[in-house]
């Protein structure tokens, strides 16, 4: 980073819940398993990251979703206050791109005794298309089962998987299966570590999956869900990734994500925010590229190779379906969050920027 100030905000590690567990103020030095285990016994949480070592701010200012987005929206909807009241659209979902945020004022949900259920479902190729089938089936019925979530992390660390990561926002029985999970538990799975467990430790488990010291970079685009797309992005995925076979360290993954119709609406309820959807479109499914490495003399190498893969992918994605729409926090450098948000918000957004910060310091840091 040239001609830049970096800032820490690593003394700034408040956390305080209100008289009444409505809201809890959290500064931008925590990350969501601290935030997690300090409400960890008071009968609330908060649409938090699901990876426990993910910052607060970051998360908040770019969309964020949760283990309860499908009943609340994302985190971002979920921010009941910012400093300033003018700045409290902009925030949510534009980024950092209007000055430092020092607190975040957010909305408590109830959850008894801090337990839901989660864990992931490994599924080899040979039920691929059964696992795409429930996957997409769950995004477009979502409302069925509001409590039910998932994402997908697709990878060839010797053999091609399917890393399942089910969630349902409520403790479970053992040995019963969510109503909305239950097509991925009739398909065989590898391995299984689905369980009720606390909602912190469900996210600080989840940070094994997070590896520091790398190289790494995301790319990522928007669908309407639709089975034909989504195993089309498979297929591409796994016939690309074999061009980084002699890159030390690779290891690409291509993740699905959703952003439901309970999501769109918990939005709509909340007010809404800066990046622009539609909640009459239907539910986003979001398909992510990412990939680590180790040396830097390799760079330029994985940029294109993940750059031409999401290239085909979208190149392969029928007039009609493709939103046009980037998810700020799995976005490159390389796109264009903002614009994609559309015209309206993207006016809406420079005219904020242009008001607090009119010499455009954050935008250019």
């Amino acid at each position: 980073m040239t001609d830049a100030y970096g800032y820490s905000f690593e003394k700034l590690k408040g956390i305080k819940l209100s008289a009444d567990k409505k809201t809890v103020a959290v500064q931008p030095g925590n990350n969501w398993g601290d935030v997690l285990t300090a409400l960890s016994t008071t009968g609330v949480t908060v649409a938090a990251g699901r990876i426990g070592d993910i910052g607060v701010g970051g998360l908040n200012l770019g969309g964020g979703i949760s283990f309860i987005s499908n009943e609340y929206g994302l985190a971002c909807d979920n921010v009941a206050s910012f400093d300033f009241s003018d700045l409290f659209w902009s925030l949510r979902g534009g980024g950092n791109n209007f000055g430092i945020v020092t607190s975040f004022e957010l909305q408590t949900k109830p959850l008894k005794d801090d337990l839901l259920f989660g864990g992931t479902r490994t599924f080899t190729e040979y039920v691929f298309d059964h696992v795409v089938k429930a996957w997409i089936d769950l995004t477009l019925t979502s409302a069925k089962d509001p409590k039910a979530g998932s994402w997908i992390a697709w990878m060839n660390p010797g053999v091609k998987l399917a890393s399942t990561e089910l969630w349902y926002g409520a403790p479970l029985a053992n040995g019963s299966d969510p109503v909305g999970l239950t097509p991925f538990y009739n398909i065989t799975a590898m391995s299984d570590t689905t369980k009720t467990r606390g909602h912190a430790a469900y996210v600080v488990d989840n940070e094994a999956t997070n590896t520091y010291g790398l190289r790494e970079i995301f790319y990522d685009l928007s669908v309407k869900s639709n089975h034909e797309i989504a195993s089309r992005s498979v297929d591409i995925f796994f016939d690309a990734i074999g061009e980084l076979s002699a890159v030390d360290g690779a290891f690409p993954v291509l993740i699905w994500q959703h952003i439901t119709d309970g999501s769109l609406k918990g939005s709509q309820r909340q007010g809404g925010n800066a990046m622009g959807f539609d909640v009459e479109e239907g539910p986003v499914h979001i398909i992510q590229l990412a990939c680590f490495w180790i040396k830097t003399t390799d760079d330029a190498k994985v940029y294109q190779v993940m750059s031409d893969t999401m290239k085909q992918i979208k190149e392969s994605i029928a007039l009609g379906v493709d939103n046009d729409w980037v998810y700020m926090n799995y976005a490159s450098q390389f796109q264009d969050v903002i614009t994609s948000y559309g015209e309206e918000s993207k006016a809406n957004l420079k005219a904020a920027a242009s008001k607090y910060d009119p010499k455009a310091v954050f935008q250019k840091l």
